[in-house]
């Protein structure tokens, strides 16, 4: 599937590593001609609510959370459109315990187990492709990432078509 749909919540690194991620998944897109995005963790998606209500649960979550760390260690890959390849983060307390958060907000508690990664590519299905990717990608293994900002996204639809609502400083 290509499309996702309703709104989700971000976690984006800080500058540095955002501007090192952001230029990998470019070149990523660019060479392999996949979707551009903007690097993030997911820390809920597909919220099926209108935008007040997401904007609303949204700050009182951010009330409840400081800035987040993930540690990527390793690369992973799958055949699902959005997890075609990307980084696992390490399931620490506080990044399990905001998605518990976030769960709890907005009312998801039944959801799948949380996965914490951060995709460097989307729709990507050339094995040769993910192996070239990777073994470019792991001279920066092990990163730890500051995450410092929640996004809200109006993720309706194709990677292109998404848009920021707003951003929060955690």
């Amino acid at each position: 599937m290509s499309k996702a749909r309703g709104y989700s919540l971000w976690l984006v690194p800080d500058n540095s590593n955002r501007q090192i991620l952001d230029e990998f998944i470019s070149n990523v897109s660019q060479t392999y001609k996949t979707p551009c995005f903007n690097s993030h963790l997911t820390l809920i998606g597909e919220i099926l609510e209108p935008e007040a209500s997401v904007v609303a649960k949204t700050e009182t979550l951010v009330a409840k959370l400081s800035p987040l760390y993930a540690n990527l260690k390793t690369i992973g890959q799958s055949n699902h459109f959005f997890m075609s390849l990307y980084l696992i983060a390490e399931q620490n307390k506080k990044l399990m315990v905001a998605n518990e958060f976030a769960r709890e907000i907005f009312m998801r508690q039944g959801d799948a187990p949380f996965f914490p990664h951060l995709s460097l590519a989307y729709g990507l299905s050339s094995k040769d492709a993910k192996l070239s990717i990777v073994s470019e990608f792991s001279s920066h293994l092990p990163l730890s990432v500051r995450l410092d900002n929640l996004q809200i996204m109006r993720s309706e639809g194709e990677a292109k078509d998404w848009y920021s609502i707003k951003t929060f400083c955690l």
